[in-house]
């Protein structure tokens, strides 16, 4: 049979001498290293003839020799060629066969130095061992010209594409299939292989003989001379068949699998290793209105409330840096752009445990009240292709040679199997038959083929499909051939196809959601077993019988109407809740939700699924009733209340309000706080203000709180200036972030009037009724946070529901939630002790700072039991607002009363000044001092330290036995 040459790389490191010459001229086109080390090559610039290595004498024999037997189908020794090798004389056995060589018909001529002959014919034998080896192997490498046509074809290659070598070497192999390429041209295919030198990618054919689709991994290699001129193209080729067959099997499960999610009612994604979204179900598409896949991180972050975007971004980095799974609440965008409260509970997908592949997250909407939907989790292999594994033994059975994916496998060298029984050294399990099945089916019909299995330290086990055949040489048996190709990555696929689907048929039989599915007439076909749990019921109690006969009958016509229109495929609403009968004769309250499969080909029913909704509903209930007392109570008062968000919109506001303003309901809610600022708004003493934004701002951030605050606001209607007092207060949720802030506004006009009209009478009048006013005030701020305390104590009530519904079902993922949410109950009674005591400030009087510090030192400094001294710099009467220059006052008043009284001093100092925006006192004095770290309430520094807090400002003391005190306070400015 003719020889064709796929690349130099076999001839370059062959150990005998090989030489390349014309068919016509014998001129001598190649010569590998060897030959030119034992000086049979050309070394002029011209080219040489091989004959110039015989004398005229020889040329004639050596002539006959070479067109008798080169010719042949094989390569034949018969002629011995003696060369002087400048000392020595080299005996060379030449053997000479026909090839291809730049399209040119050549002689291809291989010599054995014949220092021992039979070296010679077994250094050949040893050859074609190799080439045979490579010829049964199903791995096909082939060479074509530039045109691709082949120069090579192996019996792999025949198997492989139905095509002898006759058929199609030197021919175009197009004129035989009609090859497609995955997602590309031939075009395309072959100007990339000239422009980059190779191309690799997959190609489909539909094979002659038996009309099978063929898909193979396939991949051009260009071969240049030394020159950078293109020779050659070398084709590699794999069947993957098999592969492409599991894929399909795979994206049909995979089918399924988008079917069920879809049909579930909570919002599903699922991600890839580098956190790209590779699937989203259509509830998750419905709910925001995005379908994700194929979208990074950032695209995720765009859905998350600005707010929540730093929180979830850190739980999702130590997730994906631990691979470990969480849940976690925040606020996401819907279709229509608004914000509503989830739970995501994300776990990480792992391929047979071992490789990391993504997550799978399960969003369930949580807004109205926080429950949590099913999770789905999927995992598809991925098949890989892999070398076969050949190994040749002789008639013994003994390993004679074995291929590089062999070693790797088996993890022993060629060295170490030969001349061994593989048997003898690697335990393999024969799948559906013996070891001694196998022998008795080779010797009797000389093939065997079946599964076998390995097991590898560690414990993994590796699958074969091996075909153990006899091999023979010319002519006469000499051993066999064994090819395995390993079918693990098949096993595993089918493994995890089977595990797929009873994870899923599992996963229903266990949810805690009840599944029904029903005909278009309500009759009940399909019970799940979380049914009996919810209502007591066994499935066939249940099957047979109308699904609306189970419904309560002040909820039935409100079922049947949501029913019919999903049936008619125009559904209302998503989900009802209703009250469904149980076996016991009591009635549950259930969120029920149906979705139309009825013209699914596999479950032609309608699937509804329901779960308990009783506790959700008596807290709904109970927040709604409360909300009601709390808006009656908020109405009735005389103070004027509007509740903010953080970003300023008022949400709520009273009667009271609204007579202030001179405005309708209408026009305040909706409306931004800062649009009330716009109007003409003077202090206490006529100036205009202008830092009312910054003051307002800071308040919603939750930076500061107002307290007592004077304002002179012009009436949009009268244009008379009405003159108000106002508090303000943030509502925190248990992240200690603002859901809201309630301002109450008192009307203290008609006070200021009486006081600027001067009359003692009235004033004294005045004074009485302002008392009056500001105890009935107070008196109202002790409802309001009475209620405020009875509404959050209703939030605490829902919160020990839901931390006893957890306790129920623990586990050591919820224990950390239950941990959790008693830390966010613990923080919400504080916040409401807190809330409480703010609604009750001090009464305060109106005082000149500055006399009034200078009144108090010289009272003190005339009993000559202590010298003070007071230095102020940059304050004057108007740097500071009434509330804090009162507040300075009685901290200065407080701590000079315990000096006096405890110190023992001789000498104190009064420092007060204004630094940054930020009032800073120190009080001194030279006193005996005491142990700070036995600091006792008594002293009275508590009531300094409240003072300053109620400001947001600090207190420190510095004081040490005999070495006096200094009392710190810093509080900003207005």
């Amino acid at each position: 049979m003719q020889q064709q040459f796929s690349t130099l790389t076999f001839l370059q490191n062959n150990p005998l001498p090989v030489w390349i010459a014309d068919a016509r001229t014998l001129e001598i086109k190649y010569a590998n290293p060897i030959a030119g080390k034992i000086c049979l090559s050309t070394t002029d610039d011209k080219p040489q003839s091989f004959l110039s290595f015989f004398s005229r004498q020889q040329q004639p024999a050596f002539l006959q020799w070479l067109f008798a037997t080169g010719l042949d189908e094989k390569i034949e020794p018969g002629f011995l060629l003696i060369h002087n090798n400048g000392s020595k004389s080299v005996s060379i056995q030449l053997y000479a066969g026909k090839c291809l060589y730049d399209d040119v018909a050549c002689f291809q001529i291989t010599g054995a130095i014949v220092n021992n002959g039979q070296h010679a014919i077994n250094a050949i034998k040893h050859l074609e061992l190799l080439a045979s080896l490579v010829q049964d192997t199903s791995d096909i490498i082939t060479a074509a010209d530039l045109d691709y046509r082949p120069l090579t074809w192996s019996k792999a290659a025949e198997k492989l594409f139905g095509l002898t070598a006759d058929e199609v070497i030197g021919k175009s192999i197009s004129g035989f299939l009609n090859i497609q390429y995955e997602n590309n041209t031939t075009e395309n295919v072959r100007k990339e292989v000239l422009e980059k030198g190779e191309w690799r990618g997959e190609m489909f054919f539909v094979r002659p003989a038996d009309k099978k689709l063929v898909t193979v991994l396939t991949s051009f290699k260009l071969l240049k001379d030394d020159a950078g001129n293109p020779m050659h193209i070398i084709n590699t080729t794999v069947d993957i068949s098999e592969r492409k067959v599991a894929e399909l099997k795979l994206k049909e499960s995979e089918s399924r699998f988008q079917e069920v999610a879809n049909s579930a009612p909570v919002m599903i994604w699922m991600s890839d290793e580098n956190n790209i979204t590779t699937y989203v179900n259509t509830t998750w598409e419905k709910f925001t209105g995005i379908n994700t896949i194929g979208c990074n991180a950032k695209a995720w972050e765009d859905l998350v409330h600005p707010q929540d975007v730093e929180k979830c971004k850190q739980f999702a980095y130590a997730a994906e840096k631990a691979r470990e799974g969480y849940d976690i609440v925040y606020r996401l965008r819907t279709a229509n752009g608004s914000y509503r409260w989830v739970k995501d509970v994300v776990v990480p997908r792992f391929l047979n445990n071992e490789k990391f592949l993504g997550f799978i997250g399960s969003v369930v909407d949580i807004d109205d009240q926080k429950r949590t939907e099913q999770q789905l989790h999927y995992q598809a292999a991925i098949l890989e292709n892999v070398s076969d594994v050949v190994v040749s033994s002789n008639l013994n059975f003994e390993v004679t040679g074995i291929n590089k994916a062999a070693e790797q496998t088996y993890g022993f060298t060629i060295d170490e199997l030969v001349g061994k029984r593989l048997s003898t050294v690697i335990d393999f399990t024969f799948i559906n038959c013996s070891y001694q099945e196998c022998v008795d089916a080779i010797l009797a019909n000389g093939l065997w083929e079946g599964e076998l299995s390995l097991t590898k330290s560690g414990g993994a086990v590796t699958y074969f499909i091996h075909t153990i055949k006899e091999f023979f040489y010319e002519g006469r048996k000499i051993g066999y051939l064994s090819i395995g190709k390993d079918i693990t990555e098949r096993r595993k696929m089918e493994n995890a196809l089977v595990k797929s689907e009873q994870f899923y048929r599992t996963l229903i039989a266990e949810s805690q959601n009840a599944t029904l599915l029903v005909d278009d007439h309500g009759t009940i076909t399909f019970a799940s077993l979380a049914v009996k749990s919810l209502l007591g019921f066994d499935a066939a109690e249940l099957e047979g019988k109308s699904a609306f006969g189970f419904v309560c009958e002040e909820d039935s016509a409100r079922a049947i109407e949501a029913f019919y229109n999903e049936v008619e495929q125009t559904p209302v609403v998503k989900s009802i809740t209703v009250r469904l009968k149980k076996k016991s004769g009591d009635w549950l309250w259930c969120l029920v939700r149906g979705h139309n499969l009825l013209n699914h080909p596999d479950i032609k029913s309608m699937v509804v699924y329901f779960q308990d909704d009783s506790v959700r509903k008596r807290a709904h209930d109970a927040l709604k009733q409360s909300e009601m007392r709390f808006r009656s109570l908020i109405n009735e008062l005389s103070l004027g209340i509007f509740l903010a968000e953080p970003t300023g919109i008022i949400v709520m506001c009273n009667e009271a309000l609204i007579r202030m303003l001179g405005r309708t309901e209408d026009t305040v809610t909706g409306s931004s706080v800062y649009q009330l600022l716009n109007l003409s708004i003077v202090d206490e003493q006529g100036n205009p203000i202008t830092n009312l934004h910054k003051l307002f701002a800071k308040t919603l951030a939750g930076k500061m709180t107002i307290r007592d605050l004077v304002l002179g606001v012009e009436h949009p209607i009268t244009n008379q200036r009405v003159w108000a007092m106002i508090n303000a207060n943030q509502l925190l949720d248990e992240g200690g972030i603002v859901l809201h802030v309630i301002f109450s506004i008192s009307d203290i006009t008609h006070r200021r009037q009486m006081e600027q009209a001067g009359f003692d009478q009235k004033i004294s009048h005045q004074k009485e009724l302002t008392r009056a006013s500001i105890e009935g005030q107070e008196k109202e701020r002790q409802e309001i946070g009475k209620e405020l305390h009875d509404n959050i104590g209703q939030q605490l009530t829902t919160v020990k529901l839901f931390l006893e519904m957890i306790k129920s079902t623990g586990n050591e993922a919820s224990d950390q939630m239950l941990a959790l949410s008693q830390k966010g109950v613990a923080s919400v009674i504080n916040e409401v002790r807190a809330l409480s005591r703010s609604l009750v400030p001090y009464s305060l009087k109106d005082l000149g700072l500055l006399d009034s510090l200078n009144e108090l030192i010289d009272a003190i400094n005339c009993t000559q039991t202590l010298a003070v001294k007071l230095t102020v710099a940059s304050i004057s009467d108007d740097t500071l607002n009434e509330n804090q220059a009162l507040t300075v006052f009685r901290i200065v008043q407080e701590q000079l009363n315990n000096i006096c009284k405890h110190a023992g001093a001789k000498n104190a100092s009064v420092d007060l000044h204004l630094e940054d925006r930020e009032i800073i006192m120190a009080i001194s004095d030279d006193g005996k001092g005491f142990n700070t770290n036995q600091l006792r309430k008594g002293l009275g520094f508590t009531n300094i330290a409240n003072r300053a807090e109620m400001f947001g400002g600090t207190m420190s003391v510095t004081s040490s036995p005999g070495s006096g005190t200094q009392v710190k306070v810093r509080m900003p400015a207005a």
